[in-house]
This record gives structure tokens, C-alpha cells and sequence, in this order.
């Protein structure tokens, strides 16, 4: 999500730059973590905190949405 920021950078200053959205849908340092903090079994609620998939960003919206344009490889 932090990517919006630089998209909406990208359009207003009209820079000739490519981002490359790696969607995994979920935070896996926040799981990491909560690992590496001895919570080895996260119950379901708490591995939702971390989940990006519900609902799914559709990131080429997003960016269009920006001003910037947009390529997406595959469907």
C-alpha cells in the first residue's frame, strides 16, 4: 500500500520512471515477525491483520486512477 504514494509522485511530476508491483496480497515481514516475537501457530485473526488479499487491489485501477500509465504482463 505504501506504493501509492510514489505512483501519485510519479503523475505529478511527470517522471519517466517504471515500478514494478510485486502483488503478493499479504505482509510477510509482519508474519515473519510475529514468528521471530516465539507466536508460532498466528491464530486466524491475527494472520488477517497481515492479509492483503480481502479485497484484492487491483493495482492497474490504481494507477490509471494516478495518471500513470500502466502495463500489466498477464491476467
Amino acid at each position: 500500500m505504501y506504493t501509492v504514494q510514489g505512483l501519485w509522485t510519479q503523475a505529478r511530476e511527470d517522471l519517466n520512471v517504471t515500478t514494478l508491483i510485486c502483488s503478493n496480497r499479504s505482509y510477510f515481514i509482519l508474519q515473519m515477525e510475529m514468528m521471530r516475537a516465539g507466536c508460532a501457530a498466528p491464530g486466524p485473526k491475527s494472520l488477517s491483520l497481515s492479509d492483503l488479499g480481502s479485497p484484492a487491489l487491483d493495482w492497474v485501477s490504481v494507477s490509471q486512477g494516478m495518471g500513470v500509465r500502466e502495463y500489466r504482463p498477464y491476467r
